[in-house]
């Protein structure tokens, strides 16, 4: 039978332990939170030029590891189309998705890995690199088609 020393020891452990734990599920999500502050800052950037565009902003909560995080998302409404930019937590990392920007790739994933923005397929596909010109060439694109 332990003795109430070793109760003490165990429960200063697991209260380290515990906010270890605490500690970097707030390091984590402080980065996604990062991530998606410049992602959203390099869309403003590139479609700041696009007339006829409404911006609409909105909170969504999503949990995230026994918390609940508010992450923006986005609706690009352009020539009678609406781009849909949606981010989540996926293994602990952001992962956005963006929707009806393209008949080609209905939705497409974006991922910042090694510093870069990544664009996948729906499929998981690498598609290119996430450039000031990429979301802007493909806005463009939904206007002459329309």
């Amino acid at each position: 039978m332990a003795n109430k020393n070793d109760l003490i020891r165990a429960l200063k452990i697991y209260r380290e332990r515990t906010d270890d734990a605490i500690a970097e599920r707030y390091r984590q999500i402080s980065l996604v939170k990062e991530q998606l502050s410049e992602l959203i800052r390099m869309i403003n950037v590139d479609i700041s030029g696009v007339g006829g565009l409404d911006l609409i902003r909105s909170e969504e909560p999503h949990a995230f590891d026994g918390a609940i995080v508010e992450l923006e998302s986005l609706k690009i409404v352009l020539a009678g189309n609406t781009v849909d930019i949606k981010p989540a937590i996926v293994d602990s990392s952001l992962q956005v998705t963006v929707s009806n920007l393209s008949p080609e790739h209905p939705s497409l994933i974006l991922r910042k890995e090694h510093g870069q923005w990544i664009v996948f397929s729906s499929a998981e596909t690498f598609l290119s690199q996430f450039s000031n010109d990429f979301l802007l060439n493909h806005l463009v694109d939904l206007v002459n088609r329309s």
